[in-house]
């Protein structure tokens, strides 16, 4: 049976996080340009996206996201 670990990361966390902001790479490029390439940096990582939502599970920031992923075993 597979087992999973899930991660609830907030958007600003989520984006400094998984897409710091580079000058470079992110003039010109269309809003929202950030939360792609963190949700992509994300999926590298094998998390899968759930859900997002505002506030969703009482989560600090405006809006949250929501990860899983399988559990490795050993």
């Amino acid at each position: 049976m597979k087992q999973w670990e899930y991660k609830l990361i907030g958007h600003t966390k989520l984006v400094d996080t998984y897409a710091p902001w580079n000058e470079k790479t992110m003039r010109g490029n269309k809003e929202g340009i950030r939360t792609l390439t963190a949700l992509n940096n994300l999926g590298k990582q094998g998390w899968e996206y759930v859900e997002s939502g505002v506030s969703l599970h009482n989560y600090s920031d405006l809006n949250t996201y929501v990860f899983k992923r399988e559990k490795k075993s050993g």
